[in-house]
């Protein structure tokens, strides 16, 4: 009887353990140095192999129409986000002691800390300079906040320095009975990298046109926009050009321009984003001389990926603008 009952036992905890991290989004981890609260879940995932991050050590500020910080560093790497929700009854101060120590713990040190003092300080002016500078990873995710507090570190090694920004806050709206009264936490890890800058490739409109004519479509990798944007980066133009000569080219080829995205933030979200990088696609081929009428924009979120979404080399072949023959 005392077997059966170890073996009950065995398997209600895996199963429980099991239950608890399936209620992650898919493709999301901890990040390995620093962890999660226990019992919380990760609703908002996103991770990029090098990008820009402005990390703040100051205070936030109004400047005109726009939010900045007192005192800021630019650092560029591998960006991982994560938000988590905490499991009910657990207060903000609980939460962030628990994430302070355990970070202090392994080595980072302290830049920029503070707490939420009505408006100022880590309230209203910290929200609007946040969602500028870090879009939400889900849709109104620290909009309806309280009971912020906000710490930066810094983790100095050799293979290159580790700067976390911490966030954890109160969710204040009750629109969302399972979010509401809960500490949430929106952490971001900075990893100081290396750019690898051997990765031009060469799209002539000869393979194109050859890929379009054979196979009916060709994505292309070297259409660029900031993350969560659909403004072209000056990086385009080298493609857009040998795009809009391939049509120039070959005058009865009409095409669909359809954008895709990865999985990470919210399928909505996505839909509309890759929707809007095609748009503008086919708007700077219009600038460049091309007919509006063989061109048309699509947008297919992450509903047609060529790869996996389980890891970031796999997300970035799905991030593409593809020409689809008419």
């Amino acid at each position: 009887m005392q077997l059966f009952q170890r073996i009950l036992i065995t398997i209600l905890l895996v199963f429980s353990s099991a239950y608890t991290w399936s209620a992650d989004i898919k493709g999301s981890s901890d990040y390995p140095d620093v962890g999660r609260f226990k019992g919380s879940e990760i609703v908002g995932y996103s991770q990029s192999a090098y990008d820009e991050y402005i990390f703040p050590e100051g205070a936030p500020v109004s400047k005109g129409d726009a939010w900045g910080l007192k005192k800021s560093t630019t650092i560029d790497g591998k960006i991982t986000r994560i938000l988590y929700k905490a499991p009910k009854g657990k207060s903000t101060l609980e939460v962030f002691k628990n994430y302070e120590k355990k970070l202090k713990n392994n080595g980072f040190k302290e830049v920029y800390y503070c707490k939420q003092k009505g408006r100022d300080g880590c309230g209203y002016t910290f929200l609007n300079y946040i969602q500028n500078f870090q879009p939400p990873l889900i849709e109104y995710a620290y909009q309806y906040a309280d009971d912020i507090r906000y710490y930066t570190f810094k983790k100095h090694d050799p293979k290159g320095d580790v700067y976390v920004s911490l966030m954890v806050y109160r969710y204040s709206w009750d629109y969302y009975p399972d979010r509401f009264g809960r500490a949430w936490v929106q952490m971001d890890v900075i990893e100081v990298a290396a750019l690898n800058d051997d990765q031009i490739e060469i799209i002539t409109a000869e393979n194109i046109t050859n890929q379009v004519n054979e196979k009916g479509r060709i994505a292309l990798y070297g259409i660029y926009f900031d993350t969560n944007k659909s403004t072209l980066k000056k990086e385009s133009n080298t493609t857009l050009d040998q795009i809009q000569k391939a049509l120039v080219n070959t005058p009865s080829l009409k095409v669909y321009v359809v954008g895709h995205t990865d999985n990470t933030g919210s399928f909505k979200r996505n839909v509309t984003l890759s929707r809007e990088r095609a748009s503008a696609v086919a708007s700077a081929l219009i600038k460049r001389g091309i007919s509006s009428e063989r061109l048309q924009a699509h947008g297919v979120a992450s509903l047609a990926p060529v790869s996996t979404n389980n890891t970031e080399a796999g997300r970035t072949k799905n991030r593409r603008v593809e020409l689809v023959a008419q």
